[in-house]
């Protein structure tokens, strides 16, 4: 049987609960690959992991399960689901996180995770990423029917969460702060054909950040600015990052997500 990849993505930083869930994996399947995404994901933030999650699944190989514990909500009435799509299973908590991904890769069935036959005997209140996510992973690395693990659900059943578009008035972009990543690179959700289309030749670019003005180099790379100078590029999403050339751009800046990016045009 050829070995299954099942890739984790938590917001459980440097702690011993990954270890565990990669121990209860193990001990199902021991012949599964296991690869760590992140667990970095600031805390109960559901978007920023859906944005990660989003960015990611795509480069690993068909077949691939993804386990999301991002789970403000475990314990309560939030329902535990499986998605299989056309490429790729995703298994979490039904709050959103996966929305994004499972629509951008296709989806063909959700189940409710119900059979208890294949969860750990004592389910927690507050570590279903142990109880229940790990080991449904495991047992679907080894082949368990998806059909035997619960009921389907529709699509229009499960929580939806989209990332907001920049607005365009006003001779200006409106945008806000998706993801600070750790070296502390700001990633809007103004992407590169918004840049390239209303800002075309421009190397520099007049914006309003945390209600401060700016006027900051749009550049190729970061060594195009002297180093701890700000700058503007377009980064491996695809969006308009603001960084520093060898400096964390959030403290300079002084921002957080969801925070405002306003553009002159």
């Amino acid at each position: 049987m050829k070995r299954k990849i099942i890739a984790l993505l938590t917001d459980f930083g440097d702690t011993h609960y990954v270890g565990i869930m990669r121990g209860v994996i193990l001990s199902i399947n021991p012949n599964a690959i296991i690869v760590d995404i992140t667990h970095n994901i600031s805390r109960h933030n559901i978007a920023e992991a859906a944005f990660i999650l989003l960015n990611t699944y795509k480069y690993f190989p068909a077949k691939t399960i993804f386990v999301i514990v991002i789970d403000p909500g475990v314990g309560s009435s939030r329902k535990a689901i499986i998605v299989k799509c056309k490429r790729y299973i995703f298994i979490g908590p039904d709050n959103g996180v996966l929305y994004p991904s499972i629509i951008e890769d296709g989806v063909e069935d959700i189940y409710i995770i119900a059979n208890r036959k294949y969860v750990l005997e004592n389910i927690s209140q507050t570590f279903h990423g142990r109880d229940i996510f790990a080991p449904i992973a495991g047992y679907i690395s080894k082949g368990i029917k998806l059909s035997d693990l619960g009921p389907k659900l529709n699509l229009s059943e499960i929580v939806k969460i989209t990332f907001n578009k920049p607005i365009i008035r006003d001779k200006k972009i409106i945008g806000e702060i998706l993801y600070i990543d750790g070296f502390g690179n700001i990633v809007t959700n103004i992407d590169a054909n918004i840049i390239k289309k209303l800002c075309m030749g421009r190397r520099k670019i007049s914006l309003e950040i945390a209600e401060h003005k700016y006027v900051l180099p749009l550049v190729k790379s970061y060594s195009n600015v002297d180093r701890g100078k700000p700058l503007l590029i377009i980064d491996s999403f695809n969006m308009l990052e603001i960084a520093i050339n060898g400096g964390d751009a959030s403290k300079y800046f002084s921002v957080k997500n969801g925070d405002k990016i306003i553009i002159e045009i």
